[in-house]
Parts: structure tokens; sequence; C-alpha cells
């Protein structure tokens, strides 16, 4: 059992978990999650599975979040963390039309007050024939969404997704105009099965 973005084999158990509505095992529970060289964790191998079975050749790419996923992105990939000197607004996106070919968003649109518009500008970017892989906190485990006040919980979300979010995922791609794919694939280490968005544009 080695991690498949960076090939070590030694993992550790992570508590972040406690106290948040994703309580509910993920995966074999006797099995540690965190990769001990690159921290990687379940949804990280997941995505870097699903990249891999449907990436395009891609010429600009763009990163929100410092990720594991950087490992294995295309070097002159645009990163843009929270906060910090390069951090870009998602939900003001600073950038012209179809400026990128690729883009990468994990764990995100939960800390975005307006998610929707996030992703209005998100496909706003996105080139015609590119690629936008991304993932909400384990919309398979729960069934309804769930507003939250990010002051008031220490991971700083807005919402915690449910199963109800595959449909709304369905009607904002409808309204701007890209398609959106959920893939459901399964963690090599945990066995945890997730989902993640494949959104395309024509």
């Amino acid at each position: 059992m080695t991690c498949n973005i960076c090939g070590n084999d030694t993992f550790e158990f992570v508590p972040f978990r406690i106290g948040t509505p994703l309580t509910v095992q993920q995966g074999n529970k006797n099995v540690p999650p965190k990769c001990r060289k690159c921290g990687s964790v379940e949804r990280h191998r997941i995505i870097k599975t699903v990249y891999t079975n449907n990436k395009k050749q891609s010429n600009k790419p763009l990163l929100f979040s410092k990720d594991p996923a950087i490992k294995y992105l295309p070097s002159n990939t645009e990163v843009s963390i929270y906060e910090s000197d390069n951090s870009i607004n998602i939900q003001d996106i600073n950038r012209q039309d179809e400026s990128y070919d690729l883009i990468f968003h994990h764990h995100v649109l939960e800390h975005v007050e307006d998610d929707e518009l996030a992703f209005s500008e998100l496909c706003r970017i996105l080139s015609k024939g590119g690629q936008m892989y991304w993932s909400v906190p384990s919309p398979t485990l729960l069934e309804e969404t769930k507003i939250d006040d990010p002051k008031k919980n220490h991971m700083g979300h807005y919402r915690w997704y449910g199963n109800d979010f595959i449909k709304t995922v369905e009607s904002w791609s409808d309204k701007y105009n890209v398609t959106t794919t959920p893939i459901y694939e399964t963690d090599i280490v945990t066995k945890f099965k997730d989902c993640i968005f494949l959104t395309e544009k024509e």
C-alpha cells in the first residue's frame, strides 16, 4: 500500500474531523489516512487518480490553495494561496475570460460566502476545451447541505455539503454553459469513496 502521489508507504491518523459533521468514519477506520511524506489524505490521492485517468494537455494551469496536487501538475502551474501576496479573490477573479485551460480547487468552496458566484467566475476564466477538477468535503456522507457560521466552527466553513449538492451543481452547470460530471473514486489506502467533480467547457 503506497501513496500514489509520492510513493511513500507510511501513514498516520489525523484528528481534525472530530467535532465536525464529517465524524462518520471515512473508509477503513483501522487504516491511517495521512501520508507521512507528502501529507496527502484520501481526497488528494483520489484526485490524483481521477486526474490521471482524464487529463488533457495543459498550457495554462491554475491551482487554488497549496495542495499535494502540485507534485503532479504541470511545472508552470500558477498557485493562488489564500491571504498571500498572490492570492486571487475567487468571487471576483482579476483575470480575462478563458485565461486557463486547467483549474484545480479542492475543499475551497465551503470557505467561500457565495459559492455560486465563485463557480461562475471559475467557469468564466476556463477556456474552451479546458478542464476544472474540484471537490468539496465529502458530499457522500451527508444527505442535505448544512449551513454554518465560519466564525463559530474551527474549520472556517460556511456550509457542509450533502448529497443534494449534486443537483445544485447540475443547475449551476446548465446556467453557466459547462458540463460537470461527478466522478466517484476510491482511495487506494483507506478504501474511502469520494466524489470529484470534472467541469468542462466545450
